[in-house]
């Protein structure tokens, strides 16, 4: 049994290896069997680049992920990101990085994350006014 490999499609970021099974190092020769094992795809990155997503929490104000604000940015708010660890490489361009339609939340992720909401701080001062 003899294997080979051909890229053989593009995927947007994809590029599609067909693997097939030969039963002679020939190849396809007439009277020998070939047979697709399977395809993998794999992710094309250019020059070094990876983008990452990371879903902002706001469970202020009783938002629930049940009424869809729970992953709202909210004006007035100061959203503090804490990366805490990179657990694999991120997507090959940030057009890949969207929400899963069926499932937008518990979607694969490559990065853990440590969010703090935090509220604006007022700051207040005394002032005279006049010439």
């Amino acid at each position: 049994v003899y294997y080979g490999s051909s890229f053989s499609t593009s995927e947007g970021i994809y590029s599609v290896v067909t693997i097939k099974k030969y039963s002679h190092p020939k190849n396809a020769l007439p009277g020998y069997k070939e047979s697709i094992e399977g395809t993998i795809r794999i992710f094309q990155y250019t020059g070094g680049t990876c983008y990452y997503r990371v879903n902002v929490e706001d469970n202020m104000d009783g938002k629930t992920e049940a009424n869809n604000l729970f992953y709202s940015v909210m004006r007035n708010r100061f959203y503090n990101v804490n990366i805490s660890k990179i657990t694999s490489i991120g997507y090959p361009d940030d057009e890949d990085v969207t929400v899963d339609p069926t499932d937008p939340i518990n979607q694969k992720t490559y990065m853990q994350a440590h969010i703090t909401v935090e509220p604006w701080t007022k700051v207040e001062q005394d002032a005279e006014l006049g010439m």
